[in-house]
């Protein structure tokens, strides 16, 4: 269910979709889908290999068409924010938060800094769009059956 938002939340959630769901597909998905070196190399470091490197990826491409979808935003927005707690425990036991590269390579993104901003943006699209969801949204508005009744 969709319920009708102001247009000046509307456009922020739109922005914020849109800026979500490229991030996964072009940072997320496609590095990991087409087994770009950085990709393995992250993932042989966390000790799940190509394995984990795929379902990820493919786990990032579905979260960002969720994201587009006006009837499965929430869960896009729930799932980006799953992702990311994710990232940041891979961050935070194993890959670290490296800002300085070696000389000789080129700088790597921040990609745990990048994590914490995905999920603050993935909760503020759950947070617009928390009326969808089944539990605690609009859907779970007491229906009036059973109050009075014998």
């Amino acid at each position: 269910m969709t319920t009708r938002l102001p247009k000046n939340v509307l456009i922020v959630s739109w922005v914020l979709r849109v800026a979500l769901a490229g991030g996964f597909i072009v940072m997320g998905a496609v590095p990991k889908l087409t087994g770009q070196p950085m990709a393995r190399e992250i993932f042989d470091a966390l000790g799940v290999g190509a394995a984990g490197m795929y379902a990820t990826g493919l786990a990032e491409a579905l979260t960002g068409v969720l994201l587009l979808i006006p009837a499965t935003t929430v869960y896009g927005g729930a799932l980006t924010v799953l992702l990311m707690i994710g990232a940041l425990g891979a961050h935070f036991t194993k890959l670290g938060f490296p800002m300085d590269p070696l000389p000789s390579e080129p700088a790597p993104p921040p990609m745990g800094f990048i994590a914490i901003a995905f999920l603050v943006l993935g909760a503020a699209v759950v947070f617009i769009h928390r009326k969808s969801l089944p539990i605690g949204g609009a859907s779970a508005e007491p229906s009036g059956a059973g109050a009075g009744s014998a």
